[in-house]
C-alpha cells in the first residue's frame, strides 16, 4: 500500500512538474510567438502563410490570433482560436474552447474521381465534425469554393455552434447569392444528448447556382424546403419534410419534383413513408403512392432503403424520355428500347458504395437497339446496382429478336436463362448464360456475350448456339447480320426449305459502324435433310437435297446429292467464299434431254444460246458433267451469268425436235462440249433428219458458233418446214448444205445459209422458173436474224432479191425476175417486184394480191414495169401485157397496158375488184363460133365490178358492157348486167348465173328501136322495120355467157314489135340471112297469087306479139302469135327450129275484106265456082257478114330460106265454111275496127 502511494505521489509530482513547466514554458513561448512568424512560415513551406501572428494564454488554454492565414486549400481572416487543452487531451481530438473566423475561404477541387480540399490529401488528420460538435463556441463566416479546371463557384456560409453541458445549439445558413435573403437554406437546432431536441430546416428558393450545378453534374434547380425533427424525453423521434424542387433544367424540358415524407424512430434508426411523390416534365406527370424508406441508426455502416409501389415501366421511360430528350444518351436509349412491363417489389438501397436494387417484372418488352435484343412477353427477377444488372428469365410465349445481330423474329413456347448487364466506367456489357428456347420441337441453347466500350460506335458479340432440329425457313433468320452480306443472303434465301439437324453456330466479331474493316468469325455446321436450294432467282432450284452444310473461315460448302428438275444429281459440291460474291459448283448427272432443256431455259445459260427456241423439245438420255463459277450478284440487265462454266454432254441416241423450224433430229450420238459464254464444239454428231441420215458439226471461236448440216430432204419436207401448203408446183427430193452461225455477246445477228442444186426436183412454174428433175438449178438462201426482223436474200435461176420479215410477215422486199434487183427503200415498208414472166394466169395473181376474204398479202407492194408475155383469162389469152401498180393498206391499184386491152384493176379493202377497160380487143374465132370456156374457170373467177367501154371481137363491135361478177356456191353470178350491143339494149332483171354444171341462165329484157337498122348489124336482111322492139324472158343455154347460141337456147320469152311492117325482100339477094319467124314475102309468093294490090311493098302492122317456149333451140308458140294492123290480122301457131331453120307452123292471114274477097274468091273458085260467085255477090249484098270469110289458113313447112306453103282444106270445104260464117255473122261492117282492137287487147294481155 505504501509502495502504491509512493508511486502515485511520484507520478503526480512528475505530472505537476511537467504541467508547471508547460504552463510556464507555454506562456513564455506564446507571448513571444509574434517573434517566430517568419520561422513558422518557413517551417510550413510555400503553401502556408501567416500574417499578424500573436499568442496568448488563458488559464490552462493556449490561444492564437492571426490577421490572415493562407493555406493551400483556402484562407482564414481574423482567426481567433483558443484551444480547450484538457478536453482535447481527453477526446484525442482538436477541441476549441472558442474559435472565430471573421471571413474564411475554403476551396474544394475536383480531380480524379472525386472532390477534395485543394492542395491537400485524402488523409488529412483534422476531424472537422468533432471540432464543430465538441467545441464550446464556434463562429464561422466565409465562402466555400468549388473549382474544376478554370471554372469556380462559391457558396456563402454563416454558422455558429454552441455546445455546453451536453446540449448542442447551432445555426447554419448557406446561399449562392450573397445579397438574396430568400435564396438561403437555413438549418437551426437545439438538441440535448440522449434527451429532447428539435431541428428545423427551411428554404424558399435555394439554388446552388448554375456553375456549381454544372460542376456537380446536376441540373439547374430551385428548392423550397420546410421540415422539422423532434425528439421527446423518452427518446422517440419524428420528422416531417415537404420538399419541392422546381425549375429543374432537364435537357428537353423544365421539370419539377415534389415529395412529402414522414419518418419515425425505430430502434436506433428511422422508418418512414412517402405520402406523395410526384414528378412532372412537359406534359408528363409521374406519381407514386405508398412508397417508403428505412435508415438505420448505425452510423458506422450507414445505408438507406427505399421501396416503391408497383409501377409501369412504360410510364417511367416515357417521363424520362420527355425530360431528357432523345439527344441525351439515356433518353435516346429509353426512346429506342421503348421498354414496357409492370414492376413489382422494387427496392433500392443507398450506402457508401452507391445504390443497389431488386425487383420483379412481368409482361416486359423492349425493342432492339445497339445490339440489345428485342424481347416480348418476358417475366424475370432483376437485381443489380449502378454497375451491373442480372435478369433471371423464365417465361412462356416469349418473343425474341435481335435485328442488330440476326434477322429472326420468333415466338417460342417457352424460354429461360440468365442475362447480366454491366455498366463500368461508361462501358456496356451483356452476358447470356444457358439461354434456352423451345418451340414446336425445336430447342436451342446458346451462350451470348455482348460488349460495347465507352465511346465506341460498335459492339463485340460472341455467340455459341446449338439447335437440335430446325426448319431451313426458320434457320435463315439466325445467321448473324455481321456475316458477309453475300453469304448471309445466300444462306437465308437460297437454302429455302427442308430441315437442319444437329446445328452448331459460333460467332465472334464486331457489329455496328467501325473505323476499320470489321473483324468477325462465323462458323456453322449442320446436316441438310430434304432441302431445296436456289442458287439464285435466275437459276433453277435443286430439291431433295441430302448434304452436309459447313460455313467456316473463307467459304460455305454443301456436299451431297440432290435433284434438279427431273435430273438426279448423284454428286454435287457447292462452295460459297466468304466474300459472298460467287458460288462454285461441280456436278455429274445422267438426265433426259427434256429435263436438260428445261434447265437451260430456266437459267442464264440461255443468254449464251440465243438460237435455242422455246419450241424445241427433246427426249432420250444425256450424261452431263459440269463445273461452273456463278456470281451471287446480278450482272447488268441479263441476270446472273456464270463464268468458268464447262459442260460436257454425251448424247446417247437423243432426239431433238425443233418444232418451230420444222426440224427433228433423231438418234443423235456423240459428245458436245460447251464452255461459257460462247464455246461450243462437237467432232461430228450423227443422226437422222427428215428420215434420212444427217451429219451435224459444231465449232466456235471467240466471235461465233457455227453449225454445219449435211443432209437431204424432199419438197414435201421443205413445204412443211416453211409452214406452207403444197401448191403442187414442185416435186422430188434434193441434197442440201446448211450453215447456221450465231455470235454470242456481239451485236452481229445470227445467220443461216442454205445451198442446193435442186437436182431431183421438178418445178411446174411459169417460164423461166420451171425445171425438170434432172436439171440443176442453183438455190442459195441467206437469212440474218436481226433484233426486229429477219433479213433474207435469195437467188433461184433468174429470180433474185431480198426480203425483211418479222412475226407479222413481210416488212419490205425487192425482187427481180430476169432483171437486176430493183432499187427499193426498206424504210418505206413495201415489196417492189420488177421483171417479167412468159405466161401467167390472171386468176392466180388476183388471188395472191387480194383473196376473197380481203386480207391480202399483209404487206405493201409495188409492181414496177412488170411484163407478161401471155396472160390467161380463162379461155382468153392476152399477149404482151405490161402491169404497173401498188397495194397498201387494203388499197390495190393496177394499170394494165397491152395489145388487147388498156385499163385498170383496183380494189379497196374487202370490196370487190373494179375492172375498168375503155376498149377490149378480142380475136375472132376461125369459124366465127362462140368462144368455148371450161366451167372449171368458175373457181378461178373473182368478185369484180366490170365496166367495158367497147368490146371488139376481131372487127366486130360487141358494144358496151357493165356487170358485177359475184362468186356463189352454185357458180358465178353476173349482177346488174347492162349492155348496148349493135342497136340492142340488154338489161338483166335478175342475177345472171353461170353454174358449175356448165349452164348459163339469163332473165331480163332486150329492147331496140327500128329493126330495119338493127338486123343488118347482126348480119341479117332488113326484113322488118319497127318503131320499137322489146323482148323479155328467162332463158338458159349450155356453156358460158360467151357461148350464147339460139340453136341451144331453152326457156320462155315474149316478143313485142310496134308500128312496123314486114318488108318484101328478095331471097338470095345477098349473103345476109333473113331474120324472121315468118318470111311473109316468100310465103305469099309461094301461094302463086298476086297480092300486090293487097300488100303493096310490105305488110304493115300495128302490133306483133309472140310468147315462145324454147327447148334446145326449138321454139314453140305457147299461144298463137298475133300480128295486127289496120284491118289486118295474122295468127301463127306452131314451132320453129333455130338450129336447123325448120318451119312447122300454121298461119292464118286475114287482110281487109274489100281487098280479100276477089283473091279469096279466086282462091276458092279453083274448087267450087258456084261458091266463088256467091262470095262476089255477098260482097255487095251481105258485106259485113261476109267479111269474116276474108282469111287464108296455110301450113308452113320447110326452112327459113325455102319455106313450103300448103293451103288448109279444098275449095268446097272452104266455101261451105264461108257460107256458114256468113249466115252466123250478120253484123255491120263498121263494127270491124272495134273487134280488131279488142282482139289486139287480148293479145297484149
Amino acid at each position: 500500500m505504501k509502495s502504491f502511494a509512493r508511486a502515485t505521489l511520484v507520478v503526480a509530482t512528475v505530472v505537476a512538474v511537467c504541467f508547471a513547466l508547460l504552463q510556464v514554458g507555454g506562456r513564455v513561448l506564446f507571448y513571444q510567438l509574434h517573434r517566430f512568424e517568419d520561422t513558422v512560415n518557413a517551417v510550413f513551406g510555400p503553401g502556408f502563410l501567416v500574417e499578424g501572428l500573436q499568442g496568448r494564454w488563458q488559464g490552462l488554454n493556449p490561444g492564437i490570433f492571426a490577421d490572415r492565414v493562407r493555406l493551400a486549400s483556402g484562407e482564414l481572416i481574423g482567426l481567433d482560436f483558443e484551444l480547450d487543452l484538457m478536453e482535447s487531451l481527453g477526446r484525442n481530438r482538436v477541441v476549441a474552447r472558442r474559435m472565430t473566423v471573421a471571413d474564411g475561404r475554403l476551396v474544394f477541387e475536383k480531380a480524379g474521381g472525386g472532390w477534395h480540399l485543394a492542395g491537400g490529401s485524402a488523409g488529412s488528420g483534422l476531424d472537422a465534425l468533432a471540432l464543430f460538435a465538441f467545441s464550446d463556441e464556434v463562429w464561422v463566416r466565409g465562402r466555400v469554393f468549388a473549382r474544376e479546371g478554370r471554372r469556380t463557384a462559391a457558396l456563402y456560409v454563416e454558422s455558429w455552434f454552441i455546445n455546453v453541458g451536453g446540449g448542442h445549439r447551432f445555426s447554419v445558413s448557406v446561399q449562392s447569392e450573397p445579397n438574396c435573403a430568400d435564396c438561403a437554406i437555413q438549418i437551426e437546432g437545439d438538441v440535448t444528448e440522449d434527451g429532447p431536441g428539435a431541428v428545423r430546416v427551411s428554404a424558399n428558393a435555394f439554388s446552388l447556382g448554375s456553375e456549381l450545378d454544372d460542376m456537380l453534374g446536376l441540373p439547374d434547380f430551385e428548392v423550397a424546403l420546410a421540415g422539422d425533427w423532434r425528439r421527446s424525453a423518452d427518446g422517440n423521434a419524428r420528422a416531417r419534410f415537404d420538399i419541392e424542387l422546381t425549375r429543374i433544367e432537364t435537357p428537353a424540358s423544365e421539370s419539377t419534383l415534389a415529395a412529402a415524407l414522414v419518418a419515425w424512430s425505430e430502434g436506433t434508426g428511422y422508418r418512414g413513408r412517402i405520402d406523395t411523390l410526384s414528378a412532372s416534365s412537359g406534359d408528363r406527370l409521374l406519381e407514386f403512392d405508398g412508397a417508403g424508406f428505412f435508415v438505420p441508426g448505425d452510423l458506422g455502416n450507414p445505408f438507406a432503403d427505399l421501396w416503391l409501389p408497383p409501377f409501369s415501366v412504360e410510364d417511367v421511360a416515357t417521363f424520362a424520355t420527355t425530360a431528357l430528350g432523345v439527344d441525351h444518351p439515356v433518353g435516346r436509349w429509353l426512346d429506342n428500347l421503348a421498354p414496357e412491363g409492370r414492376i413489382d417489389g422494387f427496392r433500392v438501397r443507398f450506402d457508401g458504395e452507391g445504390a443497389a436494387f431488386v425487383c420483379r417484372a412481368r409482361d416486359a418488352a423492349i425493342a432492339s437497339y445497339q445490339g440489345v435484343p428485342e424481347a416480348q412477353n418476358v417475366a424475370f427477377v432483376a437485381a443489380g446496382h449502378t454497375r451491373a444488372i442480372r435478369l433471371d428469365v423464365d417465361g412462356y410465349d416469349i418473343a425474341l429478336a435481335m435485328p442488330d445481330l440476326v434477322g429472326a423474329e420468333e415466338t417460342y413456347v417457352q424460354g429461360g436463362g440468365s442475362i447480366t448487364f454491366s455498366f463500368v466506367s461508361g462501358n456496356f456489357g451483356m452476358r447470356g448464360e444457358r439461354l434456352w428456347l423451345d418451340r414446336g420441337g425445336t430447342r436451342a441453347v446458346a451462350d451470348i456475350a455482348f460488349s460495347r466500350p465507352r465511346g465506341a460506335s460498335h459492339a463485340h458479340v460472341a455467340v455459341d448456339a446449338k439447335v437440335d432440329r430446325i426448319a431451313v425457313s426458320d434457320a435463315g433468320g439466325y445467321v448473324p447480320l455481321a456475316v458477309a452480306p453475300g453469304v448471309r443472303d445466300w444462306l437465308r434465301t437460297n437454302v429455302r426449305s427442308g430441315h437442319l439437324e444437329d446445328t452448331r453456330i459460333l460467332f465472334q466479331g464486331a457489329v455496328g459502324p467501325s473505323d476499320g474493316p470489321p473483324r468477325r468469325h462465323f462458323e456453322m455446321a449442320a446436316r441438310v435433310v430434304d432441302g431445296v436450294v436456289d442458287y439464285h432467282g435466275d437459276w433453277p432450284s435443286a430439291s431433295h437435297i441430302s448434304a452436309d452444310l459447313v460455313v467456316r473461315g473463307q467459304e460455305t460448302r454443301l456436299r451431297g446429292r440432290a435433284r434438279m428438275f427431273d435430273m438426279d444429281i448423284a454428286e454435287a459440291d457447292v462452295r460459297v467464299p466468304s466474300s459472298g460474291e460467287e458460288i462454285s459448283l461441280r456436278l455429274r448427272s445422267r438426265a433426259d434431254a427434256a429435263a436438260l432443256l428445261h434447265f437451260v431455259r430456266a437459267s442464264p445459260v440461255l443468254a449464251a444460246m440465243p438460237f435455242l427456241s422455246d419450241a424445241w423439245t427433246g427426249d432420250g438420255p444425256i450424261v452431263v458433267a459440269a463445273e461452273m463459277v456463278l456470281p451471287l450478284t446480278r450482272s447488268g440487265n441479263d441476270g446472273v451469268l456464270p463464268r468458268d462454266l464447262r459442260v460436257e454432254f454425251d448424247l446417247e441416241g437423243t432426239n431433238i425436235d425443233m418444232a418451230d423450224l420444222g426440224l427433228r433430229f433423231d438418234a443423235m450420238s456423240n459428245r458436245v462440249r460447251y464452255e461459257f459464254p460462247a464455246s461450243l464444239a462437237s467432232d461430228g454428231l450423227t443422226g437422222r433428219l427428215f428420215g434420212a441420215p444427217v451429219r451435224l458439226g459444231i465449232e466456235s471461236d471467240a466471235e461465233a458458233i457455227r453449225f454445219a448440216v449435211e443432209g437431204s430432204a424432199s419438197v414435201v419436207d421443205a413445204y412443211r418446214l416453211l409452214g406452207l401448203a403444197d401448191p403442187g408446183v414442185a416435186r422430188g427430193g434434193f441434197d442440201f448444205d446448211a450453215a447456221f452461225e450465231v455470235f454470242p455477246g456481239s451485236e452481229h445477228p445470227a445467220e443461216l445459209r442454205i445451198e442446193s442444186d435442186l437436182v431431183g426436183v421438178a418445178a411446174d412454174l411459169p417460164a423461166p422458173l420451171d425445171k425438170r428433175d434432172d436439171e440443176a438449178s442453183a438455190l442459195a438462201v441467206s437469212l440474218q436474224f436481226l433484233d426486229d426482223y429477219v433479213a433474207v436474200s435469195a437467188r433461184y435461176d433468174e429470180l433474185s432479191g431480198w426480203l425483211h420479215m418479222d412475226d407479222g410477215g413481210i416488212m419490205a422486199a425487192a425482187l427481180g425476175l430476169g432483171v437486176p434487183v430493183p432499187m427499193a427503200d426498206a424504210a418505206q415498208g413495201r415489196m417492189v417486184i420488177a421483171g417479167g414472166l412468159d405466161t401467167f394466169d390472171v386468176a392466180s395473181i388476183v388471188s395472191a394480191l387480194g383473196p376473197a376474204d380481203g386480207e391480202g398479202p399483209g404487206f405493201a407492194w409495188e409492181l414496177r414495169d412488170f411484163r407478161i408475155g401471155r396472160v390467161e383469162v380463162g379461155a382468153l389469152e392476152l399477149a404482151d401485157l405490161r402491169v404497173d401498180g401498188y397495194g397498201e393498206g387494203g388499197e390495190i391499184h393496177l394499170t394494165l397496158a397491152g395489145r388487147e386491152l388498156h385499163g385498170s384493176l383496183a380494189r379497196s379493202g374487202d370490196a370487190p375488184w373494179r375492172l375498168n377497160v375503155p376498149q377490149l380487143n378480142l380475136p375472132a374465132s376461125p369459124n366465127d363460133d362462140p368462144i368455148a370456156v371450161d366451167p372449171a374457170v368458175i373457181d378461178r373467177l373473182f368478185a369484180a365490178d366490170v365496166d367495158i367501154g367497147r368490146v371488139l371481137v376481131g372487127e366486130a363491135d360487141y358494144g358496151t358492157w357493165r356487170f358485177r361478177l359475184r362468186p356463189v356456191p352454185e357458180g358465178i353470178e353476173l349482177h346488174d348486167v347492162v349492155a348496148e350491143l349493135r342497136g340492142l339494149s340488154i338489161e338483166a332483171t335478175a342475177p345472171m348465173l353461170w353454174s358449175r354444171d356448165g349452164t348459163t341462165r339469163f332473165e331480163g329484157t332486150v329492147t331496140a328501136g327500128d329493126l330495119r337498122e338493127v338486123l343488118p348489124q347482126w348480119g341479117f336482111v332488113a326484113s322488118v322495120e319497127s318503131e320499137s322492139f322489146a323482148a323479155e324472158g328467162s332463158v338458159y343455154w349450155p356453156g358460158s355467157p360467151l357461148e350464147f347460141d339460139l340453136a341451144t337456147l331453152s326457156g320462155d320469152a315474149s316478143l313485142d314489135l310496134a308500128n312496123g311492117r314486114f318488108l318484101d325482100v328478095e331471097q338470095g339477094a345477098g349473103a345476109a340471112r333473113i331474120m324472121s319467124l315468118i318470111n311473109f314475102s316468100t310465103i305469099v309468093k309461094r301461094m302463086s297469087l298476086d297480092f300486090t294490090d293487097v300488100f303493096g311493098r310490105g305488110i304493115s302492122f300495128d302490133r306483133a306479139l309472140a310468147n315462145l317456149s324454147v327447148t334446145d333451140g326449138r321454139a314453140r308458140f305457147r299461144e298463137p302469135a298475133k300480128i295486127t294492123g289496120t284491118g289486118l290480122r295474122v295468127d301463127i301457131d306452131g314451132s320453129v327450129d333455130f338450129a336447123s331453120g325448120a318451119l312447122d307452123y300454121t298461119m292464118v292471114v286475114t287482110p281487109p275484106l274489100h281487098a280479100s274477097l276477089p283473091w279469096y274468091a279466086a282462091f276458092v273458085a279453083a274448087s267450087n265456082p258456084v261458091l266463088a260467085a256467091g262470095v262476089l255477090f255477098g260482097q255487095q249484098v251481105l258485106k259485113d257478114p261476109i267479111k269474116r270469110l276474108a282469111s287464108v289458113n296455110v301450113v308452113v313447112r320447110g326452112t327459113y330460106d325455102d319455106p313450103e306453103v300448103v293451103p288448109v282444106g279444098n275449095a268446097s270445104a272452104l266455101a261451105a265454111g264461108a257460107e256458114d260464117r256468113v249466115i252466123a255473122e250478120a253484123n255491120p261492117a263498121r263494127d270491124e275496127p272495134e273487134a280488131t282492137v279488142a282482139e289486139q287487147g287480148e293479145t297484149e294481155e
